[in-house]
């Protein structure tokens, strides 16, 4: 299943890709049945920018749509930059990590503005209950992970050297549940 797009890892370069070349989202299946009979079939669009200001913003973001003319079904591709389901961006949840892998407290990682302490509480949760997995796969990937056992070295070690976002389309485009 592709349902991130990899190496599109901004919302600048989610527009420009839009105005040259769309065919780059076209899934080359449907995630449905399988099938390659895909055409266009319009947008949605997503609030996915919280780090520009309001003039600046780049919302709403457009998110191309598929239809299946085998199974009649839709399915969509996301930029390596947005995350499925979820509110912000994969930037700025990397950002929070890192900080409350640094030792920062939830409330103090949330800062004045955005995401809540409850939010960050509830990422931190889902990433932890899916820690095994998600290390065991990302030591096959990355050997510079090598024997880390802990939530907090695995983590810190991978975010210094990728960003949060190459790790969950990696594990998304096989198959692992991302957080």
């Amino acid at each position: 299943m592709r349902q991130i797009l990899a190496d599109i890892e901004s919302l600048s370069q989610h527009n420009h890709m839009l105005n040259t070349d769309q065919n780059v989202f076209r899934p080359d299946q449907c995630t449905h049945c399988h099938t390659s009979n895909l055409w266009r079939h319009g947008h949605y669009t997503r609030k996915a920018d919280y780090e520009n200001s309001f003039l600046d913003s780049l919302n709403p973001i457009k998110i191309l749509r598929f239809y299946c003319s085998h199974c009649h079904k839709t399915c969509s591709v996301l930029p390596e930059c947005i995350p499925p389901q979820r509110h912000y961006p994969w930037s700025i949840q990397e950002k929070v990590l890192i900080a409350v892998l640094a030792g920062s407290g939830y409330q103090r990682a949330s800062g004045k503005q955005r995401p809540s302490r409850w939010t960050i509480s509830r990422w931190v949760r889902r990433l932890h209950a899916q820690f095994l997995e998600h290390a065991d796969y990302l030591r096959s990937q990355f050997s510079s992970l090598g024997r880390l056992t802990s939530f907090t070295d695995c983590w810190s070690s991978f975010l210094s050297a990728h960003p949060l976002s190459k790790a969950m389309v990696s594990m998304n485009n096989a198959g692992i549940i991302v957080p």
